[in-house]
């Protein structure tokens, strides 16, 4: 049986892989976590990354959802990014979370709700946020765009 800590690892690996992918930023694992508490998992190559990642692998939600926006929050407040919870439940696909003020240029981030989209979207919220920078958008154009397929399991009905 995997343990946790290599669950984790190997999760935060392929959220790299997969956002380096969709805005051509490289994101290595943070290995300080380990031995700082209060630092993200991931961290970019670009200082324009708005984001500070934290990674979830998890068999079930069972709750843990707002623990994981407190923990969230409390790191991006401490090293000064915008909180985001990237996280996939076992025979799902990746999800990430921000609080909605981040759609809204705000930042209050206790007590509000919070977004729920796909790497994708947090990819275009993340391009937004860092004035529209084009090698942070994913790369999709009109032309090269995937088909709408609303069995997709990355579809959350955005459309590029």
């Amino acid at each position: 049986m995997i343990n946790s800590r290599d669950k984790g690892a190997s999760f935060e690996r392929e959220i790299a892989t997969a956002l380096h992918k969709l805005t051509g930023i490289t994101f290595l694992r943070n290995l300080e976590q380990y031995r700082n508490a209060g630092q993200g998992d991931l961290i970019a190559d670009d200082p324009a990354w708005p984001f500070m990642v934290e990674c979830k692998r998890a068999t079930a939600e069972n709750g843990r959802r707002q623990q994981w926006q407190r923990q969230a929050i409390a790191q991006a407040e401490r090293i000064g990014q915008l909180p985001c919870v990237i996280y996939r439940l076992n025979r799902k696909p990746a999800r990430a979370i921000v609080p909605l003020p981040v759609l809204l240029h705000r930042n209050i981030w206790n007590d509000c709700e919070w977004v729920e989209m796909s790497l994708t979207g947090l990819c275009y919220v993340a391009a937004m946020l860092m004035d529209d920078a084009p090698h942070a958008r994913p790369h999709y154009t009109a032309d090269n765009a995937p088909p709408y397929d609303p069995d997709a399991p990355d579809n959350d009905g955005w459309s590029a």
